[in-house]
C-alpha cells in the first residue's frame, strides 16, 4: 500500500514536504522627485525672419563665390593642356623636316664682344656642324677684343670651316645690331644662306642643317629656331628667366605672333634685297624684331624649326634677371605689340589662378 501525500496521490516512496513558492522580490520605488515648472507667464519668442534670411543669403553667396573661383581656377589648367597638346603635335610636323636634303652653302655670321663663360665650348660647337660646306664670319666691335683673338685660336683646331675675322662699321649706335648689318656687307657670291647666331648659344652638331631645311620653301622669309635657358647652378632668379623665356617656346608655331629669334635664324641670300635688312638695321635697338616686321611686309612666312632648339649654360641674379626681363618687354612693346599682349595675358592667367587658388583657401578655412 502506498504512501498518501498531501496532495491525496499515492506513491511508493514517501513524499518531499512541498517548497513553498516565492516569486520575485519587488524592487522598491524610489520617491518622485519634484520637478519644478515654469512660470506660466513667459512671453512667446519672436524669430527674426529678415536675420535668418540674410545670413541664407551670404552662404549661398559664399559657395557662389568659392566655386566660380574654383572654376576660374580649372580654366588656365585646361588652357595648358590645350597649349601642351598644341606644342607636342607641332614639334612632331616641325620634326619631319629634320631629315630634309636641302644643304646649300651658308654662311655663319657672329657677333662677339668679350669673352662670356663657356665662350670656348660654344665656339668649337659652331665650328663642329654635320654640314657640307659653311664658313663662320665673326664681328667685333673692337679690333682689339679679346674675344677675336681667342676665336682665332679656336678657329686653328678646325681648319675644314673657313673663319673670319671682321670689325663692325662704325656707327652712332654699338651693338649687336649694328654687327650683325656689317655682317651683311661682307657676303660673297657663294653664299646662299646667311645665318644668324649668339656667341652665347652651345648648338648640337646638327643644328645648323635643321635651321636650314625650312628654307627650301622659298615662300618662307625666315627660319628661326629659339633658346633654352640652361642655369649651371639653379637659383630662384635664373629659373624666373628661364620661365619668362620657356613661353615665348610656344608662340613660335603661331603665324600670327610667331617671330624671328636673333641667336639662332637663317635667311635666304636672295630675300635680302626684299628684305632690305641694311637700312631697316640703321639705328634700331632690335635685330631679330625688325627681321620679323620685314618678312611680314614683304609677304613671307617666319617658319619655326624645333629641332634647331640650342641651349644657353648661364645663370643669372636679380639685378640680370630684372634687366633681361626690361628688355625683353621694351623690345616687344616697340616692334611687336601682339607679342606683347599676349605674354601680358598669358601671365595674367597664371598669376590669376595662383591668386584665386590662395583666394579660395582663405575662404573656406573661415
Amino acid at each position: 500500500m502506498g504512501v498518501r501525500c498531501e496532495d491525496r496521490s499515492e506513491h511508493d516512496q514517501p513524499c518531499r514536504p512541498a517548497q513553498e513558492v516565492r516569486g520575485s522580490p519587488r524592487r522598491r520605488r524610489c520617491p518622485r522627485r519634484r520637478v519644478s515648472r515654469p512660470p506660466t507667464d513667459l512671453r512667446p519668442v519672436k524669430l527674426n525672419l529678415l536675420l535668418g534670411f540674410h545670413n541664407c543669403v551670404a552662404t549661398d553667396l559664399l559657395w557662389l563665390f568659392l566655386t566660380i573661383l574654383g572654376i576660374l581656377g580649372l580654366i588656365p589648367n585646361g588652357m595648358s593642356l590645350v597649349q601642351g597638346f598644341r606644342l607636342r603635335g607641332n614639334v612632331r610636323r616641325g620634326m619631319r623636316l629634320a631629315f630634309g636634303g636641302f644643304l646649300p652653302p651658308a654662311v655663319v655670321i657672329l657677333p662677339v664682344r668679350g669673352i662670356d663663360p663657356g665662350f670656348d665650348e660654344n665656339v668649337r660647337a659652331i665650328l663642329g656642324q654635320s654640314y657640307p660646306k659653311y664658313r663662320l664670319l665673326v664681328i667685333s666691335d673692337d679690333s682689339a677684343d679679346p674675344a677675336a683673338e681667342r676665336l682665332r685660336a679656336i678657329a686653328a683646331e678646325s681648319p675644314r670651316v673657313p673663319v673670319s675675322v671682321v670689325v663692325a662699321e662704325p656707327s652712332n649706335l654699338q651693338g649687336k645690331v649694328n654687327a650683325v648689318r656689317s655682317g651683311l656687307l661682307h657676303l660673297t657670291p657663294t653664299d646662299e644662306v646667311v645665318v644668324f647666331a649668339d656667341s652665347d648659344i652651345r648648338p648640337a652638331p646638327d643644328w645648323l642643317r635643321q635651321l636650314v631645311q625650312p628654307l627650301a620653301d622659298s615662300t618662307v622669309g625666315v627660319a628661326t629656331g629659339f633658346r633654352w635657358y640652361v642655369p649651371p647652378t639653379p637659383t630662384f632668379w635664373s629659373l624666373v628667366r628661364t620661365e619668362w623665356n620657356a613661353v615665348s617656346a610656344n608662340v613660335l608655331f603661331d603665324p600670327r605672333r610667331a617671330f624671328a629669334w636673333g641667336g639662332s635664324c637663317a635667311v635666304r641670300c636672295d630675300h635680302l634685297p626684299v628684305l632690305r635688312l641694311e637700312d631697316r638695321w640703321r639705328n634700331v635697338l632690335s635685330d631679330d624684331l625688325v627681321l620679323s616686321q620685314a618678312v611680314r611686309d614683304a609677304g613671307l612666312k617666319i617658319a619655326y624649326a624645333p629641332a634647331a632648339l640650342v641651349p644657353t649654360f648661364e645663370g643669372a641674379n636679380r639685378a640680370t634677371c630684372l634687366e633681361w626681363c626690361l628688355r625683353q618687354m621694351t623690345m616687344a612693346t616697340l616692334y611687336l605689340p601682339i607679342v606683347r599682349r599676349y605674354a601680358a595675358a598669358a601671365f595674367a592667367v597664371f598669376d590669376g589662378s595662383v591668386v584665386l587658388g590662395l583666394a579660395s583657401l582663405i575662404l573656406a578655412a573661415l
